[in-house]
């Protein structure tokens, strides 16, 4: 049975994290427009920004990834939610 899962060099999982940011700064804005001042979404975007840029990984990317879920789900609207 095959998990799917892979390995990852440090490197490499800074450079995925990267791309994803870059991706979800794109489309923050649908997010906060349609939930002005939550700022769980942007908190766990420049926690994940920290560590591709050398931060070491730590339970703050943990704690703002979870927060950011928690904020998605109870988005008022689909495209908020995928946002």
């Amino acid at each position: 049975m095959t998990t799917g899962d892979f390995d990852l060099t440090m490197d490499e999982l800074r450079d995925v994290t990267r791309y994803v940011t870059r991706h979800a700064e794109d489309v923050l804005p649908v997010y906060e427009r349609a939930v002005p001042g939550d700022p769980r979404p942007r908190a766990a975007i420049e926690a994940a920004r920290a560590f591709a840029d050398g931060a070491d990984r730590t339970n703050r990317q943990r704690v703002t990834s979870v927060d950011a879920h928690r904020a998605a789900r109870s988005a008022p609207s689909e495209a908020a939610r995928l946002a």
